[in-house]
């Protein structure tokens, strides 16, 4: 009986080489009726010689069907993440009162982070930025479940404290507790009122046309948390200049190659010291900040910011 053995490889995790053992793949036997002496040292070396050819065969058929397999997930994710893009909004609504821009950038081929802009009656316009728990398909799955109740509720025009109840009892109902999202909803009306709730989310940032910084902090639960969870909502006033910042936690985690995080304090002084006029321009300031900062370091969070800037409401 000669064993079939992998030959042992070498990989690489991280910086660290690492060396896998030889791995029994089967055995080669050989039966006769003559005396063992009958097999001689000759016929010995052949069967290894057999053997080490046989594990070849079989190593390359295993690692074969690996590579298949490998290319399937492959593809199925590519088109995950087609379908993931599609289903974000293809552009921001820009109205005479009102613009607005949003990018997400997963650190996988999908990932947990959303956003989208619900339709609401006499000009007003809600924005929503969600970040999942957990990365990769099960959170972009979540994801898309939580934007399609979430938009489908909020077009109802209610209360936000109710919209937010309605939404984290159905995403308990249809998961179990270590599913949740943190989320933040604006509804912005062309005088420049603007109502909000914050589930367990950043805080978003109005921006002043002064530089000043109001944060609409975390009031409540993460949806999806507790089925028991109350919502309340906040007021904030726009005037003509000012922006509205929403944006998920992969910005202020985003850690540059000693392992510092950008933080909450770097993301104001990109704000503070702002000095362009549109929503994009101060969006491509965001993630430029990130950008450098990080280094080019992995991304270890999905990354999702929309920026609204207010005109002022136009006179009849």
């Amino acid at each position: 009986a000669i064993p079939l053995e992998r030959q042992p490889t070498i990989r690489s995790v991280d910086s660290t080489v690492v060396a896998s053992r030889p791995g029994l793949l089967g055995v080669l036997y050989l039966d006769s009726r003559r005396p063992l002496t009958a097999f001689s040292e000759l016929d010995r070396q052949v069967l290894r010689s057999l053997a080490a050819e046989a594990a070849t065969v079989v190593e390359n058929a295993r690692l074969f069907a690996e590579g298949r397999e490998r290319e399937r997930l492959e593809r199925e994710l590519e088109i995950a993440s087609d379908i993931q893009q599609q289903l974000l909004p293809k552009a921001l609504p820009k109205e005479p009162h009102l613009g607005a821009v949003g990018r997400t950038i997963a650190c996988r081929a999908v990932g947990g982070d959303c956003y989208d802009v619900v339709e609401l009656p006499d000009g007003a316009r809600g924005f929503v930025v969600a970040d999942v728990a957990g990365k990769g398909m099960p959170a972009a799955l979540l994801a898309s479940m939580l934007m399609g109740s979430f938009c489908a509720t909020a077009s109802g025009s209610l209360p936000l404290g109710e919209l937010a109840k309605r939404v984290n009892n159905r995403v308990c109902d249809r998961t179990d507790e270590s599913s949740y999202a943190t989320l933040f909803y604006a509804v912005v009306e062309p005088n420049g009122a603007v109502e909000y709730f914050n589930a367990g989310h950043v805080p978003a940032f109005v921006r002043k046309q002064s530089g000043d910084l109001v944060a609409l902090e975390a009031q409540n639960f993460p949806i999806g948390m507790f089925d028991f969870a109350e919502y309340n909502s906040g007021a904030t006033q726009l005037e003509p200049g000012d922006f509205l910042v929403m944006y998920s936690d992969g910005v202020t985690e985003a850690a540059n190659p000693e392992q510092e995080l950008f933080g909450d304090e770097r993301l104001r002084d990109v704000l503070r010291n702002f000095r362009g006029e549109s929503a994009q321009q101060l969006l491509d300031s965001i993630l430029v900040a990130v950008r450098a900062f990080t280094a080019g370091y992995a991304q270890a969070d999905d990354i999702t910011v929309v920026t609204l800037q207010y005109y002022g409401q136009k006179s009849a």
